[in-house]
């Protein structure tokens, strides 16, 4: 029998302030940072994220590239964010364990979509600067 995740729960538990304020003891915390950075690789290909695969990407390069000090001109409250949704993402204790096959990470998914959209204008902002550095580069 599948079970149906309810967006509204794991929305609600996402904003309940614990993701954000774990997510705030990683800011400057270069090994924590890391750590997160590596943990979320194993992530992007996992077929229950497939739908917000470019968003997961995007926001992994945004934390990458604040992280290493590149990318400069950003929120720190949308940082912050991001970082709470990667780290809902990596834990395996969330609205739905990732556990669970697929729906396990589900919840995931339904995270990074709302987090990526709440964050449109910040991303938005972030890919024309990575897209100037590339004609830079080249």
């Amino acid at each position: 029998m599948a079970t149906k995740i309810n967006k509204e729960d794991v929305m609600n538990d996402f904003q309940s302030g614990k993701w954000t304020h774990k997510a705030q003891s990683f800011v400057g915390n270069k090994e924590k940072m890391r750590s997160l950075l590596d943990s979320i690789t194993g992530y992007l290909n996992k077929s229950a994220l497939r739908p917000v695969f470019d968003k997961l990407r995007l926001m992994v390069s945004y934390l990458n590239d604040v992280y290493r000090g590149y990318y400069k001109d950003y929120s720190l409250k949308n940082y912050i964010i991001v970082i709470a949704a990667i780290i809902y993402v990596v834990s395996p204790i969330d609205a739905v364990p990732d556990l669970l096959p697929v729906i396990g990470l589900a919840d995931d998914a339904t995270v990074v979509g709302a987090a990526f959209m709440s964050l449109q204008e910040e991303f938005n902002k972030y890919s024309n600067w990575r897209n100037s550095m590339r004609q830079v580069n080249n």
